[in-house]
């Protein structure tokens, strides 16, 4: 059976999600993560390139990531930058 990840948000796409190590994006992401009880509260920074989330991806044995794109004031991932990830 496949295992789809529902919600991703790939590090590199915007700051918001933790994409530039000491800004207070970055802070916040990590704190979120063990809010959420992450066993690994900096996992993300392993996936700050494609290559580095498909490699997160395999190690996860997840199949197939349904990535979110966004649009509020300060931030934007546009479906073009998610289009991009996918042909990769």
């Amino acid at each position: 059976m496949p295992v789809i990840d529902m919600r991703s948000r790939p590090t590199f796409l915007h700051a918001f999600f933790g994409a530039e190590p000491g800004t207070p994006s970055f802070a916040v992401a990590r704190w979120l993560n063990g809010r959420v009880g992450s066993r690994e509260v900096e996992h993300f920074t392993r996936g700050m390139t494609v290559e580095g989330f498909t490699a997160e991806m395999d190690g996860a044995g997840i199949d197939v990531a349904v990535m979110v794109a966004r649009s509020v004031p300060g931030v934007r991932v546009t479906n073009e930058a998610l289009a991009d990830v996918a042909r990769h």
